[in-house]
C-alpha cells in the first residue's frame, strides 16, 4: 500500500516564476498608477481644488491611450495570479504577517473587480459621467451624510488600507528571501502597516469633508 505524504501542501507550493511575475506587475502598478492615484487621494486632505489639479496633471499619464490598457491588463494579472498564490498559500502554515497578507489580498481580489466595474462599465459606460471628486465622494450629498453613500467610508478605507499593507507584506517577503534578519523585517512590516492605517484615514478624512487650513 503506497504511503500518503505528510506534507500535501507542499505540492501545491505556488511557482516561484509566478511569484516574480506577480511582484513585477505589482511594481509596475505602482509606478504607472498607484504612487499618483494615493498621492492625488491625500492631496484631498487640503480641499478639492488641490485634489483636482494633481488630478489633471497624474491622468495625462495613467490615462493615455497606451498605457491605460496596459494598467488594466496589470491588474487583471494581478487577480488571477493573486487568487492562484492565495489558494497555494492557504493550506500552509502561516504567522500573523502571511496570514493578514493572504487575507488582503483576498480582499482585494473582489476590491479590484468591483473598482473597475464601478469606474469602466458603470461611470464611463453606462451612466456617461466622469469618475472625478464629485464621483469619488459621492456629490453633491457626500459619503457621511447619505444613507447609500456612507457604506463606500469602509470600502473605501479597508481598500487603501489592505493595498499599502499588502505592499508592505510582499515587500517583506522580498527581504526575507535576500537574508534579511526576521526580527527586523516583522518590525519594518508592523510600521508598514500602521503607516498604511493612517494613510486611508487621512485620505478619508479629506473625502468626508476634513480640509487642513492652507
Amino acid at each position: 500500500m503506497r504511503k500518503q505524504s505528510s506534507t500535501p501542501a507542499a505540492a501545491q507550493a505556488p511557482s516561484p516564476r509566478l511569484r516574480v511575475w506577480h511582484g513585477i506587475s505589482a511594481l509596475a502598478i505602482i509606478l504607472l498608477f498607484l504612487a499618483m492615484h494615493m498621492t492625488n487621494h491625500l492631496a484631498g486632505l487640503l480641499g478639492e481644488a488641490q485634489h483636482r489639479q494633481l488630478m489633471d496633471i497624474f491622468r495625462t499619464i495613467y490615462r493615455a491611450h497606451l498605457v491605460e490598457p496596459l494598467i488594466v491588463a496589470l491588474f487583471l494579472f494581478q487577480v488571477v495570479s493573486g487568487l492562484a498564490m492565495v489558494r497555494a498559500h492557504s493550506t500552509r502554515p502561516a504567522d500573523f504577517f502571511r496570514s493578514l497578507q493572504l487575507a488582503s489580498g483576498a480582499y482585494l481580489v473582489f476590491f479590484i473587480l468591483a473598482h473597475m466595474n464601478s469606474v469602466f462599465f458603470y461611470a464611463r459606460r453606462f451612466a456617461g459621467i466622469e469618475t472625478d471628486w464629485d464621483f469619488a465622494t459621492g456629490a453633491p450629498a457626500g459619503l457621511i451624510h447619505d444613507a447609500w453613500n456612507i457604506r463606500l467610508v469602509p470600502h473605501y478605507y479597508f481598500g487603501v488600507f489592505l493595498a499599502l499593507s499588502h505592499l508592505v507584506l510582499g515587500a517583506r517577503v522580498v527581504a526575507l528571501a535576500h537574508g534579511a534578519r526576521r526580527e527586523r523585517a516583522d518590525r519594518w512590516s508592523a510600521a508598514g502597516i500602521a503607516a498604511s492605517a493612517l494613510a486611508a484615514l487621512l485620505i478619508m478624512l479629506g473625502m468626508c469633508g476634513v480640509h487642513l487650513p492652507i
